[in-house]
Parts: structure tokens; sequence; C-alpha cells
């Protein structure tokens, strides 16, 4: 491994390596999309490959805590295995935050919904992981919002004939608007705010005509993915 000092990878203070984890993952990307090329046989599609990373703050005389939290996307389908869903990605070491610790520790938040996301997996033989959707409300005026993910604009490519994953995204909903923010950004939230996180899914293994039609029609009860991308994509009719 080469990487001289003030590379991107081997930064010189003062840089900022809070964000570390975009180029970590697009390293770790490289290294594999080389070893494909070789050994097909043991390597996966790209994952999602990008937590995203967040927090809300409200701040107040002799009490500012600060919320930060994590969401996950779906990972790059196998040769022998779909991609796993809405999982701590491969270089990820954090766990699940349950909502009712969220909304004890910090009430100015709630948590409206918590979810995969249908149809942004990659298809293929094997399909890629799903994509997961959080929402927060917010309950009090003035609190800080700051995050950062990436794949907002280049989606989890597939392999040697499966499609790409869906891409991320981060949505505020305020008085019917519909807010959509880049995937570093900092906002100030008023109280009925609701901001939605939304990663994207990991990319398909294989032509999707060689999907094994069982696990077709697996997907579509199991919700993953819907009747007509069941019909578009795989060329399968879910009820015969």
């Amino acid at each position: 491994v080469t990487a001289p000092p003030g590379s991107l990878v081997n930064p010189l203070p003062p840089a900022s390596v809070h964000a570390r984890f975009i180029t970590a993952y697009r390293c770790y990307e490289a290294v594999m999309e080389a070893l494909a090329k070789v050994v097909p046989e043991r390597t996966t599609a790209v994952g999602f490959n990008s937590t995203y990373c967040f927090a809300f703050a409200l701040p107040r005389a002799g009490d500012y805590r600060i919320m930060s939290e994590t969401t996950a996307g779906g990972w790059g389908a196998g040769p022998r295995s779909d991609g796993a869903d809405a999982l701590p990605l491969p270089l990820s070491n954090c766990s699940n935050v349950p909502a009712e610790w969220v909304e004890h520790q910090f009430p100015y938040l709630r948590v409206n919904r918590y979810e995969i996301v249908q149809d942004s997996c990659g298809h293929g033989r094997q399909r890629g992981g799903l994509g997961e959707l959080k929402e927060y409300e917010i309950l009090e005026d003035d609190v800080e919002f700051s995050g950062m993910c990436d794949r907002f604009l280049y989606p989890a490519e597939g392999i040697y004939g499966g499609t790409e994953g869906a891409k991320g995204s981060l949505n505020i909903l305020r008085g019917g608007e519909v807010l959509s923010l880049p995937s570093k950004s900092a906002a100030n939230l008023q109280r009925d705010d609701r901001v939605q996180f939304i990663t994207g899914g990991g990319g398909g293994y294989g032509p999707p005509a060689e999907r094994a039609r069982e696990s077709v029609r697996r997907d579509v009860k199991a919700g993953y993915i819907s009747e007509d991308v069941a019909r578009r994509v795989y060329d399968l009719e879910p009820d015969t």
C-alpha cells in the first residue's frame, strides 16, 4: 500500500477527516472491482457503501446534548447470495439504535417511520440488498441538523449483467413542501418539520433473467420488490 503523507488517504493536520468512511469505502470498492476481474466467484457487486451519519441538537442554556446516529444501505449481491438489506456496511461497526431510546433521551424528536425501501435493490441472478428510510419529526423550534452521506448522484453498480441499486436522498418535509438537500448538508429545523433519510441499495450480480422464479415470488410476497418490477425486470407474473 502506498499512501504518501498529504494525500487524500493520508491527510495531514488540520485536514478534516470526519467523513473518512466515504474515502475508505471508495478504496475498498477499487480493490473489490480489481479482484472481480480475476476471481469473480469470490467477489461481490458494489454496495451502497456510504453510511448516513447525522446529528440533531437543540441548544439550550445548561443543556446541550447531541443525538448522533447512522443509517445503512444495501450490500452488493454475491455469486451465491443476495446482498444484505439495510445492514451496517463491511467497514462499519455500528448497530441499530432503538426508536424508544432516541425519543426518551431527546424529547424534541419523534421517530415516525423506519422501514425497508421497496425496489431499492439492484437486480440480477442474485439481487442487491435494499436501502432503508428513517423519518424524524421535529417537536420543537430551532433544532440544528447536520449530516453526511454519499451516493446521491452515483448509485452502486451491478456486475456481470446485474443492475445498479437506488441512490440515496435527504428530504425535509415542511408545510406541504419537499426540500431536497445535498449529501453533505446542515439546516435549522422547526417544529412539525419531518426529516427523511433514505439510503440506496446494493448492485445486482448476474443477469436478472437467471434469477430463480421462486426467489422473485418470495421477494414480492415480502414487499421487497413490487409486482411491476417482477413483471418488467424479471418477466414474471407474481401470481403464476
